[in-house]
C-alpha cells in the first residue's frame, strides 16, 4: 500500500519532487473547505477474526482532503485492531497526516482509537479526517459504518449521516420531553415554574436516542430565547448536558444575570456576565448562540456581551442530555423560566 500526499515535503523542493497533476490541482482549488472523501475510504460491513487475536482490516483505496492536502490511497490500506472481545467494543478509524521534524507533511497513515463502554473516542493530535467505526462480535468485526464526509461544504445530508445531529423545537408541546415541576406550553414559549418552597425546581430535558452518539469534539452550536421571572431569590440553567454531571455547556442564571458556564467533567465554571435576564414578566426576549468548535467556545447574547472560553470543555454531554434547562427557587415563592425556541446542531 502506498499513500501519497500533495502538497508535502516532497513537493515543495524536497527530494523526489513531484510534479502537478490534475488531481493534485483539483486538492488546491478548495480554500476554505472542510476535510473530505473524494472516493473510496470506505469500511468494510465486517472482518473475520477469532477470539483473543488481533484482527487486520482493510480500508479501500481512495482519495480526501485533509487540511488543504490531497491524499491518494492507491491500494487497500491495512489497519490491525485489536483483539475483540464480548461486550461493547467500538474501534474508530481515522486517517491522519504525518510530519516530519520540522512540520511539513510526508504522508498520511490510518489510525485505530478503541473504545470501550459508552466513552467517545478521543481523535489522534494533528490534521485527519474521521472515517467511521466497527464494532466487535466477540470474534469478529462487524457492523462498519462508513461516515466521512464527501462533499467539501456542508448541505442538508450531512444532517442525515450518523455522524451528524440537528434538533430544533419552538416547544409547540412537551410531548416526549422529560419535565418535573410545572411545565406548560404556550403560544410563544414554554413555562417552567417552581412550587413556592425554598429549594423547589422545574426542569426540562430531552436526552438522545441509544443508538446515537454526540462527538464532541467536532463543532457544534446551540441557539435558544430565554427570559426568567425574577431577578431575585432564583437559579437557573439552560445547555446540553447537565450541571449535575458536570458535563455541561450552556449558560447559567442567577442574582438576574446570564453566564456562560461550562464544564469538563470535574469542573463546572462560569465566564463574566453576559447579559441580564431580559424584560422578564412572560416573556423569552433573550437569545443566546453558541458555538463550539476548534477547542473554544463562544457565546453571543442578544444586547449583551460576547464571551470567549478555551478551557473545561465538555467532551459529551452529561446524562446524554440534548436539550437540559432547570429554575430553582431559594424562597418560599414560585419562579419561573421561559423557553421559546431550542435548536442544536452537529454536522458531519
Amino acid at each position: 500500500m502506498a499513500i501519497k500526499v500533495f502538497p508535502s515535503a516532497n513537493a515543495v523542493g524536497g527530494a523526489g519532487q513531484k510534479v502537478l497533476s490534475e488531481g493534485n490541482l483539483a486538492g488546491w482549488m478548495m480554500p476554505g473547505a472542510r476535510n473530505y472523501v473524494i472516493s473510496g475510504l470506505e469500511i468494510p460491513a465486517c472482518v473475520p477474526g477469532a477470539a483473543g487475536q488481533p484482527v487486520t482490516m482493510q480500508v479501500s483505496a481512495g482519495a480526501a482532503v485533509i487540511a488543504g492536502h490531497y491524499v491518494v490511497a492507491d491500494s487497500p490500506i491495512s489497519l490491525q485492531l485489536p483483539a475483540p472481545i464480548f461486550g461493547v467494543q467500538f474501534c474508530h478509524i481515522f486517517l491522519r497526516l504525518l510530519r516530519d521534524g520540522i512540520g511539513l507533511v510526508s504522508t498520511a497513515q490510518a489510525h485505530c482509537v478503541e473504545v470501550r463502554g459508552s466513552d467517545p473516542p478521543i481523535p489522534p493530535s494533528g490534521d485527519y479526517i474521521y472515517l467511521g467505526n466497527i464494532h466487535s462480535t466477540g470474534t469478529d468485526y462487524g457492523y462498519g459504518s462508513t461516515v466521512a464526509p464527501r462533499t467539501p461544504w456542508p448541505n442538508i445530508a450531512d444532517t442525515l449521516r450518523p455522524s451528524g445531529i440537528y434538533y430544533a423545537t419552538f416547544f409547540d408541546s412537551v410531548d416526549g420531553l422529560s419535565t418535573t415541576g410545572t411545565v406548560t406550553p404556550g403560544e410563544q414559549h414554554v413555562a417552567l415554574t417552581t412550587a413556592a418552597t425554598s429549594g423547589a425546581s422545574a426542569t426540562l430535558r430531552k436526552k438522545l436516542p441509544f443508538t446515537m452518539q454526540f462527538d464532541a469534539s467536532k463543532p457544534y452550536s446551540i441557539r435558544m430565547g430565554t427570559g426568567y421571572s425574577s431577578y431575585n431569590a432564583i437559579t437557573g440553567y439552560a445547555g446540553i448536558g447537565t450541571p449535575a454531571s458536570k458535563q455541561f455547556v450552556g449558560i447559567s442564571y442567577r442574582d438576574g444575570y446570564i453566564y456562560g458556564c461550562r464544564g469538563d467533567g470535574n469542573n463546572l465554571v462560569e465566564t463574566e456576565e453576559l447579559s441580564t435576564s431580559g424584560s422578564g414578566n412572560t416573556t423569552a426576549d433573550q437569545e443566546i448562540c453558541i458555538e463550539v468548535a476548534g477547542g473554544k467556545i463562544v457565546w453571543q447574547v442578544t444586547n449583551g456581551d460576547q464571551r470567549e472560553a478555551d478551557t473545561y470543555l465538555p467532551t459529551r454531554p452529561g446524562d446524554d442530555a440534548l436539550l437540559y434547562a432547570e429554575v430553582t427557587t431559594t424562597e418560599a415563592a414560585a419562579k419561573t423560566m421561559w423557553l421559546s425556541h431550542w435548536m442544536v446542531g452537529r454536522f458531519a
